[in-house]
């Protein structure tokens, strides 16, 4: 017999729920689930957490946008790395490699020969994130 999916409960229907939940707490545990399903539909109330007063939060705003790879977030994740906070920092110049945004190189490369050590590295990963993912677009 075939495997069916169909006990399942509807994907749009999960999202929506964690989305919701964002608003209830604990908030990292949603924003995690959120990233791995890397459904775009998360995207704006991901988005709305990139201030929270939180760093820790904002920091795992930025890896969730990473991982949903919606490239329209690039400016979100591009202002990001100008963040008081260096994890959040990093992790936005993380995620802009994971989404192969070609457009954030420029910010990358700056980060990557001004920034503090852990920053560099991270900006040399994002970078790094950012190469790899023009590879594989190449046919």
């Amino acid at each position: 017999a075939a495997l069916t999916l169909s006990y399942y409960p509807d994907l749009d229907d999960v999202v929506q729920a964690h989305v919701d939940a964002l608003a209830e707490g604990p908030v990292s545990r949603h924003l995690v689930i959120l990233g791995a399903l890397r459904d775009p539909k998360a995207v704006k109330a991901v988005e709305a957490l990139i201030t929270h007063a939180d760093a820790e939060l904002r920091a795992l705003a930025a890896w969730a946008l990473g991982m949903i790879g919606d490239r329209a977030t690039a400016p979100t994740l591009v202002g990001m790395l100008s963040d008081g906070t260096p994890e959040v920092a990093a992790e936005a110049a993380l995620a802009l490699g994971r989404l192969g945004h070609d457009g954030a190189r420029t910010r990358l490369l700056q980060m990557a020969r001004r920034a503090a050590p852990e920053l560099q590295d991270a900006a040399d990963r994002g970078l790094a994130l950012l190469e790899f993912s023009a590879l594989l677009l190449v046919e």
